[in-house]
């Protein structure tokens, strides 16, 4: 649709000397007249697959768009142009890391359309490889002695449990590099602070955690009531069987500019 004046289609509008890109009367948008309609709201979830699992984002709107997840979108009239933002810590924004889900496009059933982005970053994979921690800092002093330590799903048979910080580090290091894990790391300045690292840790399925251990104790849960806590999991940088880095936790925004009729 057009916006028009006395008959005659109006191209653009100026107040005060200056080109208006929106003009609006009584709460409504009148030029231009925007055939476009955002409705719903923005969603996120994760798939899985044969090798991975994905984070993906998807927005619902009620006319068909032209473009694609890695280039952006336009409307048939050029009003408007749509683009997903990507961010590991809702600080740093990036564009360029989705690309269109294998089912790009869904029709509601109401008369609207799903458009469906995958992260090019995997949020965990079966097969990937990287560096391991453990890692607290001026923690919890209950977290530790080690009874037990678990690695990529498997238990490790240390022959010195249960290992005490800070006392024990130096005695869990040697244990470990024993055991194969050549580069192993552990330091610990006090009980509450302390690092296990593994330089490199290769992973055969996406269920396999890594942690360890202690004697557990009970917490207060205002919502839900007392859990235990008995163990403290790993974290660490994976890339998966491409060399793709992984990132476990991942947020997407829609980002909703001016269309090339405007430029």
């Amino acid at each position: 649709m057009a916006t028009f004046y006395q008959g005659s289609r109006l191209g653009k509008v100026f107040f005060g000397g200056v080109e208006a890109a929106f003009v609006f009367g009584r709460g409504t948008q009148i030029f231009p007249h925007l055939p476009v309609e955002l409705s719903g709201s923005c969603e996120a979830r994760i798939v899985t697959d044969a090798a991975a699992r994905w984070f993906e984002f998807g927005f619902t709107i009620d006319t068909s768009l032209t473009g694609n997840s890695g280039a952006g979108w336009t409307d048939p009239g050029l009003y408007v142009r749509l683009e997903i933002e990507w961010s590991p810590d809702l600080v740093n924004w990036s564009m360029g890391k989705f690309l269109p889900a294998p089912i790009p496009v869904v029709a509601a059933g109401d008369g609207t359309l799903q458009y469906w982005s995958r992260a090019i970053n995997p949020q965990d994979a079966n097969v990937k490889t990287g560096a391991l921690v453990l890692a607290q800092t001026g923690g919890d002093v209950r977290l530790q002695p080690f009874t037990s330590l678990v690695i990529a799903g498997v238990s490790q048979a240390l022959p010195n449990f249960p290992y005490a910080m800070p006392a024990g580090a130096a005695q869990l290091q040697a244990d470990l590099r024993a055991l194969g894990w050549a580069n192993a790391s552990v330091t610990a300045a006090s009980s509450a602070t302390w690092n296990i690292a593994i330089p490199v840790v290769n992973h055969i399925g996406a269920a396999q955690e890594s942690w360890v251990g202690f004697t557990g104790f009970e917490e207060i849960d205002p919502i839900g009531g007392p859990f235990i806590i008995d163990r403290f999991n790993a974290g660490g940088q994976f890339v998966d069987a491409q060399g793709t880095p992984i990132f476990p936790r991942a947020f997407a925004r829609l980002k909703i500019s001016n269309g090339t009729r405007y430029l």
